[in-house]
């Protein structure tokens, strides 16, 4: 939209208001509002899209109450204690050993502590016994001494949260039913090294094996769907079989099957430099997240889409979004602590919201490209950012864009430039007033807008024709 804003000379704006028009003030005042609240739009889009909102972090769930933090030693009882979760499924605490039997599915305890919960150091051994098809929702969490867990033949699932910070958690044996792991199932179980998926595993959610201590992954052939950091802050290698349909691997890296789009690197594989193939023309959301080993990123002529939040926590020191890419996520370097160059050559109308933000070390970026409006936020908290070379076809530059970039003391803009929205360079080094094209006026809420005068003659005086 082009925000090019018309004022008119007195005796037009009284002909306006005679006529019922909206006084000048009052429509700029309605459409600032307008554009403010496109960044409220994408803080929404965080908000309504969990994977989004938990990711920037990882997965969490609210701290157990009256809970140390600490691992304390504990003698297990002998007592044997018996729990009936459902009609058809008890448990037995025997000792330091809980053991599940029956038929059916583990009940959710989402919203409410499993039977057990008292019992978070004393158990170090879970077993649940065939005929058991389904393990419920943070059934198992806060097991913080919990060490094995022996899983039956015609389990299918594992729910969400199941195992959820079971630190000490180092074999899961059995499972060679299983069809789905549910979000976040093993997140935090640091311990946890080793982990075999079975044949006919079709589904992993996001986060199932965050944080954990898991190596090599071997993918089954039977898997449909992996979903955004199933293996965040884990893995050094993937592996999937040829017979695999939807997924593939090359040098330890997952892709779809015909390597058309990058699905995750591991965050744990050691090299320091990366070429993605050429074959490659989409990198997927959080595709290189927390790899902070990888320095040198190379990306090809053929990428033409990067999703959300591609390398956010990476180690890249330096990145070339190269000219083919035309379609850009949120944040695709955001927060990224050794990054201090970036080059922009993209052929995107806008540099999404949270684009570079709090790239602490970044000082120069060049743009070379077509690039209209810098959104949001997407320079914000760059508090090394000396130098930038802006694009001839710059138009807009929105709330917060460079704030606190306090190093920004000098800027050239392009004469394209048509808005500086109020807030872009709150808190940076750099004196708007004596920078600003000399075709943008500065208005009573802090933008600076491009003017044109249009003189209307006329007058406020007009007769309406009566009718016949």
């Amino acid at each position: 939209m082009k925000l090019k804003k018309i004022i008119v000379v007195l005796l037009a704006c009284m002909l306006g208001m005679a006529m019922g028009e909206q006084p000048f003030f009052q429509m700029k005042a309605k459409e600032n509002e307008n554009i403010s609240s496109a960044e409220q739009e994408s803080q929404k889009t965080l908000q309504t899209n969990p994977i989004n909102k938990q990711a920037l972090k990882g997965y969490q769930l609210a701290r157990p109450v009256n809970k140390v933090k600490a691992l304390k030693s504990v003698s297990a009882s002998t007592d044997s204690k018996t729990y009936t979760l459902t009609a058809n499924i008890h448990a037995v605490l025997q000792g330091d050993t809980l053991t599940i039997s029956g038929t059916g599915e583990i009940p959710d305890y989402d919203k409410s502590t499993a039977p057990w919960g008292d019992y978070d150091y004393d158990i170090k051994k879970v077993i649940i016994n065939k005929g058991i098809t389904s393990i419920g929702q943070q059934a198992f969490r806060y097991l913080y001494a919990l060490e094995s867990v022996s899983l039956p033949s015609g389990l299918t699932s594992i729910k969400d949260s199941a195992f959820y910070r079971c630190r000490r958690l180092q074999k899961v044996s059995g499972g060679e039913s299983l069809k789905s792991i549910g979000e976040g199932a093993f997140v935090l179980c640091s311990d946890l090294t080793s982990f075999t998926f079975p044949e006919g595993l079709t589904t992993i959610e996001s986060f199932a094996f965050q944080d954990t201590a898991l190596s090599t992954v071997t993918l089954p052939a039977s898997l449909k769907t992996y979903k955004e950091l199933a293996f965040m802050r884990s893995v050094s290698t993937f592996n999937v079989p040829a017979g695999n349909p939807v997924y593939s691997s090359k040098d330890g890296v997952l892709y779809n099957k015909d390597k058309t789009e990058l699905v995750a690197y591991p965050a744990n594989k050691t090299s320091v430099s990366f070429t993605i193939p050429s074959s490659v023309t989409t990198i997927a959301s959080y595709a290189f997240s927390d790899v902070e080993k990888l320095q040198a990123i190379y990306i090809p002529s053929s990428v033409k889409t990067m999703k959300d939040w591609v390398f956010v926590r990476s180690g890249i020191t330096s990145l070339t979004l190269p000219s083919s890419l035309k379609e850009l996520g949120y944040g695709v370097a955001e927060d990224c602590q050794n990054l201090t160059t970036a080059t922009i050559h993209a052929s995107l109308d806008t540099l999404p919201y949270l684009s570079f933000s709090e790239c602490e070390k970044l000082n120069s970026v060049v743009f070379d490209g077509k690039i209209t409006t810098i959104f949001a936020r997407a320079f914000y908290r760059c508090d090394s950012l000396s130098n930038i070379v802006f694009p001839n076809s710059l138009k807009q530059i929105n709330v917060y864009a460079f704030y606190g970039c306090k190093k920004l003391t000098s800027l050239k803009f392009p004469s394209s430039l048509e808005y500086i929205e109020a807030g872009a360079f709150e808190a940076a080094g750099v004196d708007l007033a004596k920078v600003v094209p000399s075709t943008l006026s500065k208005m009573s809420d802090g933008s600076y807008i491009q003017i044109e005068n249009l003189k209307i003659k006329g007058t406020s005086k007009y007769t309406s024709e009566k009718s016949a």
